[in-house]
């Protein structure tokens, strides 16, 4: 779900500080009761050239006990922490099956030069303007935990494959309690919701529709994503977290 979404967001200052270098977040991807696999959140030291900019890495893989489905992926994006803006991403998808989309910043120009490459062949070569304002799943992972809380409620537009398209986010102001299992108690978060006008079948039919949770704290921790597909939801789930200067904390 989260390859898949190139997020063109209006410009907007931060309002929270979820970049924390060095952090480590782990989830489980579950349907149901069946676990599909872990997926990885990891903050690398900011740039030494600009402290301003900090590369993030998405990983994930299917669990090795499901015969059927052997899914990988990694994502790494460059990303200014005053605007948002990515500068360089790259998405490595598959095994057998390989796909490595590429988007670069053009200074010169401002636009997004994006590149993606399948079984070898290459199958999308363009450029798109305005190319500060493009984010990528990354970039939105990051937005959704900066402004967690806000309030805030906007369309805003995504590069699906060679396509425009649009998708509603609403913040809610309102924390709510959720259960999450590192947790013994239930503890406070912040709603997020989000309806695409896209849809992809190659994710289990995604609908287009997903709903997470950040939480209420200083680092805005993602805790939960739901997303419903063709046969009832993906749930991504947080699972232990570390910090350079910090206690981790597992199941």
């Amino acid at each position: 779900i989260l390859t898949g979404l190139t997020v063109d967001l209006p410009g907007q200052s931060v309002g929270r500080g979820p970049f924390q270098p060095g952090e480590v977040l782990r989830f489980k991807v579950r349907w149901g009761f069946v676990r599909l696999g872990s997926i990885t959140l990891k903050q690398e030291p900011p740039d030494q050239r600009d402290s301003s900019k900090h590369v993030l890495t998405l990983s994930g893989e299917s669990s090795p006990l499901l015969k059927f489905i052997d899914a990988a992926f990694v994502n790494r994006a460059v990303i200014s922490e005053k605007s948002l803006v990515s500068y360089e991403y790259t998405s490595e998808v598959g095994r057998k099956k390989h796909l490595r989309i590429s988007q670069r910043l053009d200074p010169a120009s401002g636009a997004m030069v994006v590149l993606e490459v399948r079984e070898g062949k290459q199958v999308i070569n363009t450029k798109l303007s305005n190319g500060k304002s493009l984010y990528n799943d990354l970039n939105f992972l990051m937005y959704v935990r900066t402004f967690a809380g806000s309030g805030t409620e906007a369309t805003l537009s995504s590069v699906y494959k060679d396509s425009i398209v649009t998708t509603r986010v609403k913040l809610m102001k309102e924390a709510e309690q959720v259960k999450v299992e590192p947790f013994e108690k239930p503890v406070r978060a912040y709603v997020f919701e989000a309806k695409a006008n896209w849809s992809n079948q190659d994710i289990a039919g995604f609908r287009g529709e997903f709903r997470g949770y950040v939480g209420a704290d200083p680092e805005a921790i993602l805790l939960k994503l739901e997303a419903k597909v063709l046969i009832g939801s993906i749930v991504v789930e947080f699972e232990s977290f570390e910090y350079p200067h910090r206690r981790s904390v597992t199941r």
